[in-house]
């Protein structure tokens, strides 16, 4: 009977070829989506415009939102789930009264630096972004030309939203 082990290399390279089978499968449709966003015919501009709002609304309504916030909006979806994590855990804390020891969670749900401190080491990037957030609002309120194309991002945002989720398109 042969006995086979196998080293860090052969592991390296079987995630290599996965992860090259799963990139070139995947060029055929980011190809579509590009010539889709290439490819919109119309003779007035804003009708070209509202056809592009229509076939890609969630591609303005990320690009708008990241124009309003700056670069803050990176970090909102990791708070955003780290919190629904925390909140999921209580409440399955609630549903089993008292089964499960909740002093843990609570002294870190309730702790002042909860924020920046749910994954070790992260609080560096954590403190750049938001360097990098104050620096973006200060040179957007200083500037006014930004600060209009900031608050029509925004109205642009708002706009796509409401008419993609609330009356559909």
């Amino acid at each position: 009977m042969l006995s086979r082990t196998l080293n860090w290399q052969t592991a390296v390279l079987q995630l290599v070829v996965l992860a090259s089978l799963w990139f070139f499968s995947s060029i055929p449709g980011i190809a579509f989506y590009v010539y889709g966003a290439l490819t919109i015919s119309s003779t007035r501009p804003w009708s070209i415009a509202e056809s592009y709002l229509i076939s890609h609304p969630y591609s303005v309504l990320c690009c708008s939102t990241v124009v309003f916030l700056g670069p803050i909006s990176f970090v909102l979806p990791v708070i955003i789930l780290q919190d629904t994590c925390i909140h999921v855990c209580f409440n399955i804390i609630h549903l089993f009264h008292g089964y499960i020891s909740v002093w843990n969670r609570a002294r870190y749900y309730y702790s002042s630096n909860n924020a920046m401190d749910f994954v070790p080491g992260l609080g560096g990037i954590f403190a750049w972004l938001e360097w990098l957030a104050a620096t973006y609002n200060t040179w957007t309120t200083e500037h006014k030309p930004l600060l209009v194309i900031r608050i029509c991002a925004a109205i642009l945002g708002i706009y796509v939203a409401f008419s993609e989720f609330y009356f559909g398109w």
